[in-house]
């Protein structure tokens, strides 16, 4: 999946300052992470391996009104909408200022890297949009966070 800049809403990222813990892999919480070739964490996706860093962009405590939409711009492309609290917005901005398109952000569910979007833009309003061809993959993971998030 690619990460898409839509008006408005510049994509993701930025390291919030959370203190690091000590965290399997296989027990990373939910939430949305930096990846890179220095990360703590191996995680594998469609073949590709990805390091995630240890400190999360946000969790899912961070994590807000998750919806899918059409976009207006391409045929048949959708994106999972995802709005961030005041502090992992914060975070995300200045990630995607630091970084650009060089980086991707992991999004993990239950310790599973789902998906691994490069940032193509700077996030400054606080939502995080995540696009793929494929509408139902990304309500999958919408309605996974929906119910995940009403747990807690």
């Amino acid at each position: 999946m690619k990460l898409k800049i839509l008006p408005l809403i510049l994509i993701l990222a930025l390291l919030v300052s959370k203190p690091t813990q000590a965290i399997s892999q296989s027990k990373l919480p939910t939430g949305l992470y930096r990846l890179n070739d220095n990360g703590t964490y191996p995680l594998t996706l469609n073949g590709k391996t990805y390091h995630a860093d240890a400190t999360p962009l946000a969790l899912l405590k961070d994590m807000n009104n998750f919806s899918v939409t059409k976009e207006r711009t391409a045929k048949d492309y959708y994106t999972l909408n995802i709005e961030l609290d005041a502090e992992a917005a914060q975070g995300m901005k200045s990630i995607t200022f630091d970084y650009g398109q060089t980086a991707y952000i992991g999004l993990i569910i239950s310790g599973k890297l789902v998906s691994a979007p490069r940032i193509t833009g700077q996030a400054s309003t606080g939502k995080v949009s995540i696009g793929s061809k494929s509408k139902p993959e990304l309500e999958q993971i919408s309605d996974h966070l929906k119910a995940e998030k009403a747990k807690k």
